[in-house]
């Protein structure tokens, strides 16, 4: 998947860069889907390359608080542990927060979805079509005297 994935980013993220700028939201996770696709290919390298600057564009626009921002801390600290720089991992997982709401065992992927997963609200859907609709069903009621 990761050199697939990889190949589709690489591009896709110069022609982001080119016509959105490098610090819109979608630029942002494009750029941080390419890291992890790095980081899945195995090279660790280039993934810490591109996690480090990142996690401070997302602090200086999203706040130190940002689920984007968390989530690129966690992922750069992956990215430390993987490729051996295992003080630097802790001291970047230090500081998370601990959800209470997620389980230990959990896999790492169901904590912190990447960002990509998940559309600000300006980005949702609006057109009809794209809406869930909701069926209302009629419920037989049941009078007793």
């Amino acid at each position: 998947m990761s050199p697939e994935a990889i190949a589709i980013y690489e591009p896709l993220l110069a022609e982001q860069e080119r016509s959105l700028g490098a610090e819109h939201p979608n630029t942002l996770g494009t750029r941080h889907n390419l890291a992890v696709a790095y980081l899945h290919a195995g090279r660790v390298p280039e993934a810490i390359a591109i996690f480090e600057p990142l996690l401070t564009q997302f602090e200086r626009i999203f706040g130190p608080a940002h689920p984007d921002t968390l989530n690129a801390r966690n992922n750069l600290a992956v990215a430390y542990q993987d490729g051996g720089r295992v003080p630097e991992a802790i001291a970047i997982y230090e500081p998370l927060p601990v959800r209470a709401d997620l389980r230990p065992s959990a896999p790492r992927h169901a904590q912190h979805p990447p960002p990509a997963c998940r559309r600000p609200p300006e980005r949702r859907a609006t057109r009809p079509s794209a809406r869930v609709r909701v069926r209302s069903r009629k419920v037989a009621s049941s009078k007793t005297h």
